[in-house]
C-alpha cells in the first residue's frame, strides 16, 4: 500500500487493513477474561456515536 492509499484511509476515518489486522490481534492475545469486564475505558465510538455528532 502506498503512503497515499494509507493517508486516505485515515482522512476518511477509515482504518487501514493493516490497523484492523492490529487491533484484533491485541484484543485476541489479552482475552484472559470476559469482554464485558473491560467497561467503556476502552470503548471505541461506534457509527451511532458517529452519527449523533454529526446532527
Amino acid at each position: 500500500m502506498t503512503a497515499r492509499m494509507q493517508h486516505d484511509w485515515h482522512r476518511h476515518g477509515l482504518r487501514s487493513p493493516e490497523d484492523l489486522e492490529a487491533l484484533v490481534a491485541e484484543r485476541l492475545e489479552g482475552t484472559g477474561h470476559a469482554s464485558t469486564s473491560t467497561g467503556d475505558a476502552r470503548r471505541e465510538p461506534s457509527y451511532a456515536d458517529f452519527l449523533g455528532e454529526q446532527i
